[in-house]
């Protein structure tokens, strides 16, 4: 099945784009409640973006989206090696409470890039 990469990826920086609008607009609220909307569902969506875009072999040439891949496939080798010790995995999640909001930001910049900033 093939998607079409453009249309895609301009629904992928609304998403991204809505779902940061929404959270922002629920930490007034309850803080606890959007960073948890926040991980798990922008989270979410750019695992499943990645992988459509990996799948779709999509921009694989592009040093930022390759960047992005291996970094977040790193730590979630990481996460998963950590888990064989308690210690050491609440340090590796002390780590992706800081780094993933960062990535997260990252990611929506690649996508932009790569639909509006390379004619």
């Amino acid at each position: 099945m093939s998607f079409n990469q453009t249309l895609f990826k301009k629904a992928d920086i609304i998403i991204q784009s809505a779902a940061l609008v929404i959270i922002g607009a629920i930490w007034f609220f309850d803080s606890d409640l959007a960073m948890m909307s926040f991980f798990l569902g922008i989270g979410s969506w750019q695992l499943i973006s990645m992988t459509i875009h990996l799948v779709q072999r999509w921009n694989q040439v592009f040093l930022g989206r390759r960047i992005y891949q291996y970094t977040l496939l790193s730590l979630i080798l990481i996460f998963l090696i950590s888990l064989v010790n308690a210690t050491v995995m609440v340090w590796v999640l002390y780590l992706l409470l800081f780094i993933t909001p960062l990535l997260a930001f990252y990611y929506l910049v690649i996508c932009y890039v790569e639909v509006f900033g390379r004619k």
